[in-house]
């Protein structure tokens, strides 16, 4: 029990925090907080709240290490997101979801605090003002970039041709590489990557998609070319192509459709060699889209048939395009294209089980491998959205709800 002498020295040490306190009062403070002096630092910090405390300029964000090591190399980090858009913040190639989370802690913010490492100092005092109290932060969760924004846009001002460029798209609106970063939720990398898959292409500096049919004259033409001149398709000339095409198409469409359907040839400077899975799968692609059900052995002949010669077709390359009925009379074959699904796993899981009951193995993982991460695998995904049976040997995969049509 303190004595009365005590607390009236205790009284005399808290005294008023306009008065800085001095060495020789914190030591006082340490002796009745009953700490060993000899364990403590010579030099002292001593902190008091500033008179106009800050309280909403400032927002604390929690880093992973991830994201701490793009700051240390200088990288510029973004937060993204319209008003009706949940925020994210985007590395240079990496997206996370952010979330406000309140602590009941409070988080005191100084401008300048020092960390005290040598012992070999003479004893000072050093005063720091805190200028903001908080007690939220922002959490960060990794997340996949939110690209179905992107082919919404892009798809208002598809590409087709000049001419057609002069009587119907004078009043569209059209995106630059930056005004695309600035409104899509996706990090640079994550970007760029969407960008080449669904093919755009860079036409007066806006980012154009290619009207499908306007794409299919484009390699038509080109394959038209070839066979006129006797050039190999493993070795086509780019720069003679866009040439001789120039009074048809522009010099960077051509060249895109080479660079999205064939492969540079090693040690031959501007030569391109057309890339057999990739155009065998347009050619699936122009049949499927015309037709709602097709037999799947007529369409097995005409894919076949309407393929270049000395290239060969093979169901690995319609994977996350195409569904086949095995179990009606006959078999049919439909246009079921992954870049339609949903983004939001359960409503992706939803749509495929509406269109199938029952997948395979096989069947099922090209239309949900872009929905995996490391930390989620397409067999996590699986096993959290599918029950499982057997089916003749083979392991099928089902709704876990049962669906209502």
């Amino acid at each position: 029990m303190a004595t009365t002498s005590s607390i009236d020295e205790l009284a005399e040490i808290q005294c008023s925090f306009s008065e800085k306190r001095s060495l020789e009062r914190i030591h006082k403070i340490v002796e009745y907080a009953k700490l060993d002096p000899s364990e403590l630092k010579p030099t002292v910090q001593s902190i008091y709240f500033a008179a106009d405390l800050d309280h909403e300029d400032v927002k604390l964000i929690e880093l992973d290490d991830d994201v701490y090591q793009s700051l240390k190399k200088g990288d510029r980090l973004s937060i993204r997101g319209e008003k009706h858009e949940g925020a994210v913040l985007c590395t240079s190639d990496k997206t996370y979801n952010m979330k406000e989370a309140e602590t009941s802690n409070s988080l005191l913010l100084l401008p300048t605090l020092d960390i005290i490492n040598s012992d070999e100092q003479e004893p000072d005092v050093l005063n720091r003002y805190v200028q903001s109290v908080k007690h939220q932060y922002y959490e960060l969760k990794p997340c996949k970039p939110k690209l179905k924004k992107l082919k919404e846009l892009l798809e208002m001002s598809p590409y087709s041709g000049q001419l057609h460029e002069e009587t119907s798209m004078e009043n569209v609106k059209m995106y630059t590489y930056d005004e695309l970063l600035d409104v899509i939720q996706a990090s640079e990398d994550e970007l760029m990557k969407a960008l080449k898959a669904l093919q755009v292409c860079t036409i007066d500096g806006k980012m154009r998609i290619l009207e499908f049919d306007y794409l299919s004259q484009v390699l038509s033409s080109l394959f038209l070319l070839l066979d006129e001149k006797d050039w190999s398709y493993d070795a086509i000339p780019g720069t003679h192509c866009c040439e001789i095409l120039a009074d048809l198409y522009p010099k960077e469409v051509v060249l895109h459709v080479l660079n999205c359907y064939s492969d540079p040839v090693d040690d031959v400077e501007g030569a391109f060699c057309f890339n057999e899975h990739k155009v065998c799968r347009f050619h699936a692609e122009i049949l499927l889209r015309h037709n709602d059900k097709f037999n799947f052995q007529d369409f097995m002949k005409t894919w076949n048939e309407s393929v270049p010669q000395n290239m060969n077709v093979d169901l690995l390359q319609i994977q996350g395009l195409a569904l086949i009925d095995r179990n009606s009379k006959p078999e049919t074959i439909t246009y079921f294209p992954v870049s339609e699904l949903p983004e939001n796993v359960s409503e992706r899981f939803a749509a495929l089980f509406k269109a199938k009951e029952k997948w395979s193995l096989d069947e099922i993982t090209p239309y949900i491998v872009d929905l995996s991460s490391e930390s989620c695998k397409v067999s996590a995904l699986l096993t959290k959205n599918c029950r499982t049976s057997t089916q003749n040997g083979i392991k099928m995969f089902s709704s876990r709800q049962i669906i209502r049509v």
